[in-house]
């Protein structure tokens, strides 16, 4: 057996400004669970391990560490560990998120026969799957997504929070067959010694939404860089000519205003354009009493003309006041 070293950090969690994701899999929440293992030989692999938090403290927190560099007849050490079932929710794109620890190849501690098969890197592979029936181990199943290299090391087997340093790596994933419903997620190992400590799978979506007076779906990011997405105008508003509200989703889960003429709605007869104070959003709000406004429109409620009046907000026409009557061809749009 090689040179262990202990890779339980300190982690120091930053925030950051993310798209809208829903997440498929963390396992933070997770605690690990789940996941299966295949080592060559008899050497020991990928161990469930729990992490700590300062000053050594121990958390709820786990992940799987490997550290074994001993050959296995005369080849390197293999050792894999797969995910639980992934459902991908119908997402054509899924995002990874990967923290990890690696300890440096270094003579200063390690023995020498350790260095020949010590490695600082490791593989990550998919496997995709329309059951969640647990798959063989067979690599030429897989499809490798990266192999990945510690940029940063934990020197010398020490891992105070002085010289400790964690890994992020980020990788896309596209869905290969609309029909599977999921996948698998594969580490090979071959000589490395790293600890996982967190895993998080999610897909970007832009939320459902309001612009001007429509109102548009979530929708799951695209595969490509935006997507036209289909809206319909609030119940106080009408589609001009039957045009159909549009707007646009980007793959990174935002919303994107491309052409403004993608406007479409406007009020209702009886009601006109105002702005929520509160909400900064644009409402129809029925005309005042003694206002008109007889078709769908942009513009305002008019006031009704002289000797007329309406005595009832949302007015689409005024009536004539009592001794007073409007011309037979008198157009309905002069009130």
């Amino acid at each position: 057996m090689g040179f262990v070293a202990l890779l339980l950090v300190t982690l120091s969690v930053v925030p950051v400004c993310k798209p809208l994701e829903d997440v498929l899999y963390d396992s933070d929440a997770d605690v690990m669970s789940g996941w299966d293992d295949l080592s060559e030989g008899e050497s020991t692999g990928w161990l469930r391990v729990t992490r700590f938090g300062p000053e050594g403290a121990s958390t709820n927190a786990m992940g799987f560490q490997v550290c074994d560099m001993t050959p296995s007849n005369g080849k390197q050490p293999s050792h894999w560990l797969r995910s639980p079932f992934i459902n991908r929710r119908g997402a054509t794109i899924v995002q990874i998120e990967l923290l990890f620890t690696m300890l440096e190849c270094s003579p200063k501690q390690m023995h020498v026969e350790d260095l020949s098969t010590c490695k600082e890197t490791f593989d990550l592979y998919y496997l995709e799957s329309n059951t969640g029936v647990v798959p063989t181990w067979r690599r030429s199943d897989m499809v490798k997504i990266s192999k990945i290299a510690g940029e940063g090391m934990v020197p010398d087997g020490k891992s105070d929070t002085e010289t400790e340093t964690t890994n992020s790596k980020h990788f896309d994933i596209k869905a290969e067959s609309s029909d599977n419903q999921g996948f698998f997620l594969y580490f090979h190992d071959e000589g490395a010694c790293v600890m996982l400590v967190s895993i998080k799978v999610y897909y970007n979506y832009c939320p459902e939404t309001r612009r001007h007076l429509a109102i548009f779906p979530s929708t799951i990011a695209p595969h490509d860089v935006i997507q036209s997405v289909e809206g319909s105008c609030i119940d106080t508003a009408v589609a001009l000519h039957g045009a159909t509200p549009l707007h646009h989703c980007t793959h990174k889960g935002q919303w994107y205003d491309v052409r403004k003429n993608d406007l479409v709605c406007l009020c209702r007869p009886g009601y006109q354009e105002g702005k929520n104070l509160t909400s900064n959003e644009t409402y129809c709000y029925t005309c005042p009493i003694d206002t008109y406004k007889w078709s769908a429109a942009s513009h305002s409620c008019s006031p009704c003309p002289e000797h007329s009046g309406s005595p009832e907000v949302g007015a689409k026409i005024c009536k004539c006041d009592d001794g007073f009557y409007r011309r037979l061809k008198d157009p309905a749009v002069l009130g």
